[in-house]
């Protein structure tokens, strides 16, 4: 068996690694005591190591969190948000605190072995921006479960979703069912997707619901019952048709600004991973696109939204890894992966592939500190720009602008 130590800050071990870091000293009281197993050809870097990845562990995460909606959160009272006004919820909160504490903790994280400019996006509007909302229904009323809890708590609003959504929340007499989950999508001109999960009977009402809301489409149990599963969304000058069950940034006015920087650079042939319905590369200048996705409905709509955007981009199905079976030299690589970062075998690929850009766009910045720090031999951090994608809550996105070294 592996000998396995526990270290706290009185270990002379910590006391030296802090000493050369004092940003390190916050990270690991942060996270509490670090239990690793020692690895004799480096044990400074491997310790560095557990650190980064206790910090994304349940328990460290928690702690990290906990202080950053200490930070944003104010005094709400999880309970009585439905009861606030509009001027109360946009008064609860700091944004700029929120970057401050990202840009921090992401700096801690690297250990000092970045140094790049942080550039802040800001949302134009920080209530009634959210495209989506998922809910829980019990008791034929709609609401949350507390946050590491099986508690509900009912809302009848929520002033974080758009206006078409939250016109939704006055429909519940005429879409009654006991229990399950109801999905509510909204886009660029107020239209609205419901969908609905359930093994009860549901009673609807869908004259009244039009009356109310531009009803696109209602399903049920994965069954159209009305409608359609999919609308028409709009960013800028750009069009995407949006399934029901397919990614989309829920802020359109972040994504706008996104969209502006990317579009602030010309780039070759380009690999977006991670495409979605093609949302970031769609708009790119670009001499081609080759798009790679798991999700086969994703690549379905990608595939018609670059037709309405009249262009000839080419779409993959498939993990990350498909894009080495392209034969095109790739000059820039996008990636937007999911809140567990990037894998081995894909950190592997962009460390050998080496493409002159990487554009890194994480809605986690823990773990795109982790792989930045393993990237950050071959690629140079031009730009961060921390996204406040989400206001008045603890997350924020970040993007970064990578050149090759």
């Amino acid at each position: 068996m592996p000998e396995i130590i526990t270290l706290d800050m009185n270990t002379a071990s910590i006391q030296y690694l802090c000493a050369r870091d004092k940003r390190l000293a916050k990270v690991i009281s942060m996270v509490g005591p670090i239990t690793y197993s020692p690895h004799e050809d480096a044990p400074y870097r491997f310790l560095i190591h557990e650190i980064i990845e206790q910090m994304l562990s349940v328990k460290a995460g928690q702690k990290i969190f906990s202080r950053l909606e200490e930070l944003c959160a104010g005094n709400v009272d999880p309970d009585n948000i439905s009861a606030l006004t509009d001027e109360q919820i946009r008064s609860t909160g700091t944004s700029n605190a929120k970057v401050e504490y990202i840009r921090n903790l992401t700096n801690a994280l690297e250990s000092g072995t970045l140094s790049f400019d942080n550039l802040n996006v800001m949302s134009d509007k920080d209530v009634c921006y959210r495209n989506k909302l998922s809910l829980k229904v019990k008791n034929y009323e709609f609401g949350f479960y507390k946050e590491e809890t099986h508690e509900f708590v009912r809302i009848d609003d929520c002033l974080l979703a758009s206006d078409a959504i939250r016109s939704v929340f006055k429909l519940k007499d005429y879409l009654k069912f006991r229990e399950g989950n109801i999905l509510i999508r909204s886009n660029f001109n107020g239209e609205v997707i419901i969908k609905i999960d359930t093994s009860d009977e549901i009673k609807t009402d869908i004259l009244k619901i039009k009356e109310s809301v531009k009803l696109v489409g209602i399903i049920l149990n994965d069954r159209v019952i009305y409608g359609e599963d999919f609308f028409i969304e709009r960013v800028h000058n750009y069009f995407y048709k949006v399934n029901v069950n397919s990614f989309f940034q829920v802020n359109l006015d972040i994504l706008g600004k996104v969209i502006d920087i990317l579009r602030g650079n010309s780039y070759g042939v380009v690999a977006d991973l991670y495409c979605g319905v093609g949302t970031l590369g769609i708009p790119l200048k670009k001499e081609k696109l080759y798009g790679i996705e798991i999700v086969k409905e994703a690549v379905i709509d990608a595939i018609y939204n670059a037709k309405i955007n009249k262009q000839d981009n080419k779409y993959m199905l498939g993990s990350a890894e498909v894009i080495s079976k392209i034969n095109d030299k790739i000059d820039t690589i996008i990636i937007d992966p999911p809140r567990a970062g990037l894998n081995k075998k894909t950190l592997d690929f962009l460390i050998n592939y080496k493409s002159d850009n990487l554009i890194y766009m994480s809605c986690n910045p823990f773990t795109l500190a982790r792989d930045l720090s393993i990237l950050k031999d071959i690629y140079e951090v031009n730009d961060v720009y921390y996204l406040d994608m989400f206001p008045k809550t603890k997350h924020m996105e970040c993007l970064c602008v990578l050149k090759l070294k």
